[in-house]
């Protein structure tokens, strides 16, 4: 079995690189639907309902990066974006996403830097390995 290392995987929007990534993120998450009743012994009952996803990313902020003017772009149009979060070695998660949130950072005493959070608008699709 081999490790995947963190460094190794990038968000892209479309098929740009967001440039200056140091960190990057994927959660996916799933609703409970209540199916409790008299007979269930006392216990909650519960199935799978709706399910849902969120990515984010951060890193250093480059005034010529591709990746990160493609997603200003959709931000401020409000459209989707194809959002891939993968390696080269085959872990791949893909999607369509709308941008939720993006902030600038500039500390006195540190280097200019972004955070990016986009939210799922469907199904997530994966290929967990080659």
């Amino acid at each position: 079995m081999a490790a995947i290392k963190g460094l190794d995987v990038l968000i892209k929007v479309g098929s740009t690189v967001v440039g200056g990534q140091r960190n990057a993120s994927l959660e996916m998450s799933a609703e409970t639907i209540d199916t409790t009743v008299k007979t269930t012994g006392g216990w909650a009952s519960k199935i799978t309902g709706i399910k849902s996803w969120t990515s984010s990313c951060d890193g250093v902020y480059f005034l010529d990066d591709a990746g990160l003017q493609a997603a200003q772009t959709a931000f401020m149009n409000g459209t989707e974006v194809k959002l891939d979060f993968s390696n080269s070695s085959g872990l791949a998660y893909s999607g369509q996403a709308v941008i939720t949130s993006m902030s600038v950072e500039a500390g006195q005493e540190d280097i200019v830097s972004y955070t990016i959070s986009f939210e799922g608008t469907g199904a997530l699709t994966t290929t967990p390995g080659k």
